[in-house]
């Protein structure tokens, strides 16, 4: 999938989970899309906000969720697109809205995730249970929640 706007096809930029490391996937959640870029060499640009909610699509599309998961999930993808709103943004009353809606965000997120297991936690377990290597700059996102979903079916 290589996303076309205007005519410009963006070809340095990770445009499926099929192919975006797990490491870069969790730094675009913390709202540095700079980790979808392939090559280093380029600085945000509006495009990557388009990029990111497709990602996101996808993401949910095919990872299977529970609700509150899936409720995180949604809650997450609203607050980073927000976050990027905000730099590209110059409206003084609509930097002020999207503050405040973040704000709300971050509690909410508070409330359900309680205390959540890092990347690294998660890579340790998986490593020890199936006695493989995880390099998460290399493993795409789609290949880690495989894992991941097979390791929790054989925890329960």
């Amino acid at each position: 999938m290589i996303l076309q706007r205007k005519n410009k096809v963006h070809t340095n930029i990770w445009q499926s989970i099929e192919q975006l490391p797990i490491y870069n996937f969790r730094k675009c959640q913390e709202g540095d899309l700079r980790y979808l870029f392939i090559k280093w060499k380029q600085k945000p640009c509006k495009a990557l906000i388009e990029i990111w909610a497709q990602i996101q699509d996808e993401f949910f599309e095919r990872i299977e969720m529970n609700e509150k998961q899936s409720y995180i999930y949604r809650k997450s993808k609203k607050y980073i697109v927000n976050e990027l709103e905000k730099i590209i943004n110059e409206n003084p009353a609509k930097l002020s809205r999207l503050t405040v809606e973040n704000k709300k965000i971050e509690i909410e997120l508070t409330k359900e995730q309680g205390t959540k297991q890092d990347i690294f936690d998660q890579v340790a377990i998986l490593k020890i249970h199936f006695k493989i290597d995880i390099d998460i700059k290399k493993m795409s996102v789609l290949e880690y929640y495989k894992y991941l979903k097979i390791y929790e079916k054989q925890a329960e």
